[in-house]
């Protein structure tokens, strides 16, 4: 029981730089001509060192560079970067170690470090093949820029790559996502996440949004942009198993699973979220302040509570569209049935005809998938649970 407060054997690492910051994105990221990458460096290693101290890691199977932009530090900040972090965590022969680049950031010798160092799988920020679109979202590469990579990283070997797709972009159509899917199979990709945009708060489409200069397609025409790409991607070898992601056989996305899943993970540098036994943290979102102090990083801790640790893992998991919320796994997470916890809402979600339950697991359905917000928030405040310390 309450495994969930085991040491983490999964390590996400925030590289918050960009060249630019696109205009869609409210991820923590800045974009200036001369950032402190050295100093930012050390201070990442240094802060994996305190946290080693505060938790004691075990074997590490999964490692997640992010960002911003992790490919705009160059080959030898790369180097650095990732042997230290392999210093100080003991990952495993068959771990994923999994980075994010944009195609307009890699060259041969990034892409030879990051292998040497232990890299096998990259997830590529491409969005669109249209460089009219990949203008409008503020993106800093192009149609030629995405096809020269991933000819670079096909000739350096790296085994897993993805690329991140979007739909329902200002002034895109189904032909242009149509074109982009097509493209992106044509080159060769493992894996592929879709996602249809979001217009989050404080960044510069949320602005125009505001002020009516947002020109969007309907809601009808962006979900028939996604039923398209599930049938067509399906169609072409790539299983469907999470909400927005689709991969060839052996090439889901292990580290992601990891939070679908709502296990533990370690979150280091600026702007990083981490999930260790049992609490929730975010570091500060101050690059300078970081550097300064990367002992003292965390900004806020969050105890989590177990009905919201319940809740969590009903919204998650229901999200692995094959896996599901395994009945056992929930037994032996929380020492508890989900049915005496959850039992009022899976019967109406089966009502509606939103979930499947079998003797093992418990699952979307074709509809629940395309409802999947009302399905996850069903859960929301719902845990019947009397919590005895």
């Amino acid at each position: 029981m309450q495994h969930w407060r085991h040491a983490p054997h999964a390590l996400y690492v925030h590289v918050p730089f960009c060249p630019s910051k696109c205009h869609y994105c409210d991820f923590f990221s800045i974009a200036q001509a001369h950032p402190p990458i050295d100093a930012y460096v050390d201070a990442v290693l240094e802060e994996a060192v305190h946290t080693t101290t505060e938790c004691t890691p075990e074997a590490i199977n999964t490692v997640f560079v992010g960002g911003g932009t992790p490919t705009v530090l160059s080959a030898g900040q790369l180097s650095k970067l990732f042997q230290g972090l392999a210093r100080v965590f003991c990952l495993t022969r068959a771990a994923e170690w999994t980075v994010e680049a944009n195609p307009g950031t890699l060259d041969i010798d990034k892409l030879f470090s990051m292998r040497e160092a232990g890299v096998n799988r990259l997830s590529i920020g491409v969005q669109t093949f249209r460089d009219d679109l990949l203008r409008a979202l503020g993106r800093v590469h192009d149609r030629a820029d995405v096809v020269r990579a991933l000819e670079l990283v096909h000739e350096v070997g790296f085994p897993d790559v993805s690329i991140d797709l979007m739909y329902g972009l200002p002034h895109q159509t189904l032909t242009d996502v149509q074109e982009s899917v097509r493209e992106a199979l044509a080159l060769g990709v493992t894996h592929i996440s879709v996602y249809g945009l979001k217009v989050e708060q404080g960044t510069a489409f949320y602005a125009w949004q505001q002020q009516g200069a947002l020109h969007r397609p309907e809601e009808e025409e962006e979900a028939s942009m996604f039923a398209w790409i599930c049938d067509y991607v399906a169609a072409h070898g790539y299983k469907q198993y999470e909400v927005s992601n689709f991969a060839r056989a052996g090439h889901r996305s292990k580290h992601n699973t990891v939070y679908w899943r709502n296990e533990s993970y370690y979150g280091i540098g600026a702007g990083a979220h981490g999930y260790v036994r049992g609490v929730r943290h975010e570091n500060i979102k101050n690059v300078q302040s970081y550097i300064r102090a990367p002992h003292r990083a965390r900004n806020s801790c969050t105890d989590v509570r177990i009905v919201e640790a319940m809740e969590e893992m009903m919204m998650l998991r229901l999200r692995l569209l094959d896996e599901g919320v395994p009945f056992v796994a929930f037994q032996e997470q929380f020492g508890v049935s989900l049915v005496d916890v959850f039992g009022h809402v899976l019967e109406r979600l089966v009502q509606k005809g939103w979930i499947d339950i079998t003797a093992e697991q418990i699952t979307l359905t074709n509809a629940g998938l395309w409802m999947g917000n009302e399905v996850f928030g069903a859960f929301l405040g719902e845990a019947r649970y009397a919590v005895h310390t």
